[in-house]
């Protein structure tokens, strides 16, 4: 781990509070599409440049930072330009709305921090207790697997403004109407979890290598397990909108805690693919 690599780390933490905020701006204009291209664009650039290394025997884990890096600040530097030339890029400091920003995020560092331990607890549990070479396996897997989450975030990126119209307006149609789109969406998480396990299993087996065929035997559970995210992101916009960050982190934190307990004791009962079975159960 080289000096080279922490500064390409700070880029990458630089880079997505970035893509944070001018995101925020698309989502509450209404405008999905953008917000849309932006993921669209950065998935699939990152994951075509690593089935290309992977493909030629280039891969390594110090090669996905910098791809990412690269793309974050490119993509970035184009939506900041768009940011300037609709004259968002003003300060002005208002202590009411400073004090009403911590009062709702300070609770959503709890938060993240629980979500970032179910995504990488298990690579260190499996390095321990199985080896590295099935980490580099099962991180392949986990990052293909990542892709139908970025799908199910722009999603609910653009569904929350008009989430938060429709429950401002206090009626119960309303109401009734927001219940009906969730179990629409969950459906649609299943079946869209189903075309992309298709897809992901073709585009594997095109271009990986035969060592790489153990990834099937995990890949199902751990697109699935963030078709489950999915759904729960969903429904938690519902916390967001009433300012409820609080019962999010608990439950969060919670998952967190069974899943760590879950993945050593399924890890060390049926090696790598118990990791794989501790994201969906979690």
């Amino acid at each position: 781990i080289t000096f080279g690599l922490f500064v390409v780390l700070i880029v990458i933490g630089l880079n997505r509070s970035i893509a944070a905020m001018h995101l925020a701006v698309e989502q509450m204009e209404r405008k999905p599409v953008p917000y849309f291209v932006f993921y669209l664009l950065l998935s699939g650039f990152i994951v075509f440049v690593m089935f290309f290394l992977i493909a030629s025997d280039s891969f390594t884990w110090q090669s996905m930072l910098f791809i990412e890096s690269g793309v974050f600040l490119i993509l970035n530097l184009i939506y900041i330009w768009r940011l300037s030339s609709r004259g968002y890029l003003t300060a002005k400091f208002d202590r009411v709305a400073s004090q009403d920003y911590v009062r709702f995020s300070a609770p959503l560092l709890g938060h993240a921090g629980a979500l970032w331990a179910i995504s990488f607890f298990d690579s260190f549990v499996i390095a321990e207790l199985v080896d590295i070479e099935s980490v580099g396996v099962y991180s392949v897997a986990h990052t293909i697997s990542l892709g139908i989450s970025l799908i199910h975030e722009s999603a609910h990126r653009a569904w929350q403004p008009i989430l938060f119209r429709m429950m401002q307006s206090g009626s119960v149609i309303e109401r009734k109407k927001i219940i009906r789109y969730t179990w629409i969406y969950s459906v649609l998480v299943v079946i869209s979890a189903d075309f992309y396990l298709a897809a992901a299993w073709l585009v594997v087996s095109f271009f990986l290598p035969p060592s790489y065929a153990e990834m099937f035997d995990f890949l199902p559970f751990l697109v699935f397990g963030f078709a489950l995210l999915g759904m729960y992101r969903f429904v938690a916009s519902y916390f967001y909108h009433y300012g409820d960050t609080r019962v999010l982190t608990f439950v969060t934190i919670a998952s967190s805690l069974i899943h760590v307990i879950i993945t050593l004791v399924l890890v060390s009962t049926f090696g790598t693919v118990g990791a794989a079975y501790a994201v969906l159960v979690s």
